[in-house]
């Protein structure tokens, strides 16, 4: 922690001198004012250095180990700041401080097009000096793109024994003339050279474990869309939605915070071209939360907003929602100040879709903090609201059961029916806090079953997608969160500050959580760590996305990374676990905003990054808890920070293809939309296509030669994106029989006779 400056006392004074005299203005004259201002200033800046002195003192005490561990980490971050800058990294990586490498042994397979060698610890008697490994790799051609390096697990140098650092590395290799694509991923140990050195010297590094995987051909999803984003009418571009807005069969793409909506253009010789219009003229707001679906039964789709107000409904009709004044559903007592997401099902079985709307909370803003950090429920309030019959809203919230945890930081909701009893629950998605699970009592109230699931419901809670993975007709739930190096070297060095800390963070830093749909209080059960590991591990996750992308009747899975790329892969992750989640509380406090903004300023003058340098992933699953991270060999592993991800047949062609949308800050603050179009070879598969209102809550199942898949119709699922009502299923060798379709208060509707590569067009009775 650096020490604090005359000229930020000066600061300090000036915020708190003006801060006096604002409450001074309220009230009635004081002559013994400026006095009062002036210690105000004075007690303003001993508490500002009383906090840092602490703070300076617990990294001192407390964190003593990882102190060390992040100097090696800074001498890694090092490299990789120079690797990425470099006209040839291959020039860099041979004139790094190494010495030599214990190379692995290798396993070969070669599945599904693909070839693959696992590594196994090599022989330390048989180490290669490092340069002779670079001019292998760089004699063979092979072009070097992003890497990542990140420090997992560290031992502190001891005595004469030098530290060791356990070091996580991906890299993406290219050979362009050949279409050659490959990535690594790896876990090495790395032996630092004993001794004072200015910086950290590595004397050995010997992989632990790994895998190479190589592709050839090119690249199956082609950047069809690259567009940028209008952000004069707010930063928060999205909502995004695929709707098919002319009947078609065809789903357009609208982002609303945008008011902008993107048409496909029909080209005889090949897909088409993307064209993008504004949309309906929608009123300007900070923020909204958006879906289409039917409110007031007339069964076309209307255009419902959360905003600041409370919730607005444009009508639909066949050309998708009116131009003009909308319908006020629902007048917030107070202004909704970050409507966040929102879910709409017939919670109470009368035949109309009625809302929950949450919202989530900044942290940091005003010198607050998420408290407790890992079970926050201190934000702004979330709301239930039951349709009248015409999309007239009431609250009753209150004695619903969902009052208790209203004011949790939610990111993403849906009603669905978990227990398969015929009615809506609820799971709730939040930062700081993770999952909430209530289960409908059958008219509209609710009881919160989340205690069944015990730490398991822990996480940084991001969004949720759900699917079907093991195919017994129940849905499963994945929550998306966050690791953390730093988290995962804090828990290998039993390092924590207070009694039950570092308990706490190894529950919030699993990462993605899946959860299999089960019997039980919950609806849910934690799935068997052979099947979470493998899904746990992508990133700053914001959006995702379950779609079987090669069509072999195994659900893939599709990611957006990334919180705040700058120009260093420095990292802001330190500050937050080591000070930031005891520096303030819940309530807003000038001293701790100061605190927040200080080290902020420090980030933002060093172009630091949080979560930065993260590509998207694509887990293509390979059969029972074997899943490969295919997103840059089939071309899709966008290096941006990226939000909003649908996937979605643009062409019906019967392949996914994958809809991103990124929120970049560097080198220049821009927003983009990205479509990549999906040309793997075709496959077996069968199409759905929905006819009339979205059938929100409802499911599909597929009987199978083989089995069955499920597919859900849910609101508020990923991340502030809503697909279209048209599904593909990959049948793989599978032939289809037929398909059972149960929208929730609604009859059930058989339809035989289901073809494979064909769509089938399919209503509500």
């Amino acid at each position: 922690m650096r020490p604090i400056s005359r000229r930020l006392l000066v600061g300090l004074g000036i915020l708190a001198v003006v801060g006096t005299l604002a409450l001074w203005r309220r009230g009635s004259p004081d002559r013994s004012a400026p006095r009062s201002r002036e210690a105000a200033a004075e007690q303003a800046a001993r508490d500002y250095l009383q906090l840092e002195a602490r703070e300076r003192a617990a990294a001192e005490q407390v964190w003593a180990p990882e102190l060390e561990a992040a100097r090696h980490e800074d001498e890694l971050w090092r490299w990789w700041d120079l690797l990425k800058a470099a006209p040839n990294p291959w020039k860099v990586l041979g004139e790094l401080p190494v010495g030599q490498v214990v190379l692995p042994g290798l396993r070969k397979a070669e599945e599904l097009g693909l070839l693959s060698w696992s590594f196994t610890p090599g022989n330390p008697a048989e180490a290669t000096p490092w340069r002779e490994v670079v001019e292998i790799g760089s004699s063979a051609g092979w072009t070097l793109g992003a890497t990542t390096w990140s420090v997992v697990a560290h031992d502190p140098a001891q005595g004469t024994r030098p530290g060791r650092s356990r070091v996580r590395i991906t890299a993406q290799f290219e050979q362009r003339p050949r279409q050659l694509r490959a990535n690594l991923e790896l876990v090495a140990s790395v032996g630092w050279q004993g001794g004072v050195h200015p910086v950290p010297l590595v004397d050995q590094v010997q992989v632990e474990s790994g895998e190479l995987v190589l592709r050839s051909g090119p690249v199956p999803f082609r950047l069809w869309l690259e567009d940028l984003i209008p952000t004069e009418r707010s930063i928060f571009a999205d909502p995004l939605l695929a709707w098919d807005l002319d009947g078609d069969g065809v789903s357009e793409l609208i982002l609303v915070g945008a008011d902008r909506i993107w048409r496909r253009t029909a080209d005889a010789a090949g897909p088409g071209t993307w064209r993008s219009a504004d949309w309906l003229g929608l009123p300007r707001e900070r923020i909204v939360a958006a879906l289409r679906v039917d409110v007031n039964g007339d069964q076309w789709d209307d255009l419902v907003l959360a905003d600041s107000t409370g919730v607005r409904w444009w009508s639909g009709g066949v050309q998708g929602p009116s131009v003009g004044a909308p319908h006020v559903g629902w007048m917030a007592p107070v202004p909704l100040k970050h409507p966040q997401v929102m879910t709409a099902g017939d919670i109470d079985g009368d035949g109309d879709l009625d809302l929950w709307v949450a919202q989530y909370k900044l942290p940091y803003q005003g010198g607050q903090f998420p408290t407790p950090w890992d079970d926050a429920n201190d934000g702004f309030p979330s709301y239930l609201l039951r349709n009248e019959g015409d999309g007239r809203f009431s609250d009753i919230t209150e004695g619903s059961g969902l009052a208790a945890k209203r004011f949790r930081r939610s990111y993403s909701a849906s009603w669905i029916d978990l227990d398969l009893d015929g009615d809506l629950d609820l799971v709730n998605i939040s930062d700081f806090a993770g999952l909430d699970v209530y289960q409908n009592q059958g008219r509209g109230t609710f009881v919160d079953v989340t205690p069944s699931l015990g730490s398991a419901r822990h996480a940084f809670g991001m969004s949720h997608v759900v699917g079907d993975l093991n195919h017994d007709g129940r849905p499963d739930l994945l929550m998306l969160g966050m690791t953390s190096a730093v988290a995962d070297r804090l828990g290998y060095l039993g390092l924590e500050r207070g009694e039950g800390d570092l308990t706490r963070i190894r529950e919030m830093t699993v990462g993605n959580r899946l959860y299999w749909g089960a019997l039980g209080a919950a609806g849910l059960v934690p799935a068997p760590a052979s099947w979470s590991a493998a899904v746990a591990r992508t990133g700053w996750t914001w959006g995702a996305a379950w779609a079987d992308f090669d069509l072999d009747g195994a659900l893939d899975l599709a990611v957006a990374n990334g919180h705040e790329t700058r120009a260093s892969v420095r990292d802001y992750e330190r500050q937050f676990w080591w000070h930031d989640r005891f520096v303030a509380d819940s309530r807003n406090h000038p001293v701790a905003d100061l605190y927040f903004r200080t080290a902020s300023g420090r980030r933002q003058a060093d172009q630091a990054s949080y979560g930065g340098w993260q590509s998207n992933v694509l887990l293509r699953n390979q059969g029972p808890r074997r899943w490969l991270d295919l997103a840059w060999l089939w071309g899709v592993a966008e290096l941006a920070d990226c939000r909003n991800l649908l996937a979605e047949d643009l062409d019906r062609d019967g392949r996914i293809d994958l809809i991103v949308t990124t929120q970049e800050e560097w080198p220049v603050r821009r927003q983009r939309l990205l479509v990549f179009r999906n040309e793997l070879p075709p496959g077996n598969w069968s199409g759905i296509q929905w006819s009339g209102p979205y059938p929100t809550g409802g499911r599909l199942e597929l009987k199978t030669s083989t089995g069955r898949q499920s597919h859900w119709f849910l609101t508020g699922d990923g991340f502030r994106s809503q697909g279209s009502a048209s599904v593909v299923l990959g049948l793989g060798p599978a032939e289809p029989i037929d398909l059972k379709v149960i929208p929730i208060g609604h009859p059930v509707r058989n339809v035989t006779g289901i073809h494979s590569r064909e769509w089938k067009s399919v209503s509500r009775q």
